[in-house]
């Protein structure tokens, strides 16, 4: 059974450590990564960043902060799991603290985006009730925007 919880500053190099594998497996440019300063800021509330376990192992991540520009709207980042512990439930369980968490601070709507090439992670986000939706910032390797009611 996946075990999620919050991340603390006790978790922070894990975090990074995590962080940077997922930066590494996606091959995301350097200039799109998550710096130390803006891991760190996720653990501030309403921010949020979840970890996940599976078997007492660390197993993946998944981070929140709020959307600038849109009314009581987050954004979710950085959707991780580990490839050993995939088909485990890690990453319903990872998304379902998030939500939680993003209903619980008043967010009513999520926002993510993915890449072209992340074709499990899209249908993982449509099974889930995300639905397509306009473009809501400009990074430029996305290429899927979606959003769901919280």
């Amino acid at each position: 059974m996946p075990q999620v919880r919050r991340a603390n500053q006790a978790d922070l190099a894990a975090a990074t450590d995590l962080f940077a594998e997922y930066f590494a497996a996606i091959e995301l440019p350097a200039e799109l990564r998550d710096d130390a300063e803006t891991i760190a800021e996720y653990l501030d509330d309403p921010r949020a960043l979840f970890l996940a376990y599976d078997g007492g192992a660390l197993a993946g991540t998944i981070a929140l902060r709020p959307l600038d520009g849109r009314d009581a709207a987050c954004e979710i980042k950085r959707l991780y799991v580990r490839p050993k512990h995939r088909r485990r439930g890690l990453a319903e369980a990872l998304l379902d603290a998030l939500e939680n968490h993003a209903r619980e601070r008043g967010f009513r709507t999520a926002y993510l985006d993915t890449r072209p090439d992340m074709e499990a992670a899209l249908a993982f986000y449509l099974r889930r009730g995300y639905e397509r939706c306009e473009p809501y910032n400009d990074n430029p390797v996305a290429a899927h925007f979606l959003r769901r009611r919280l």
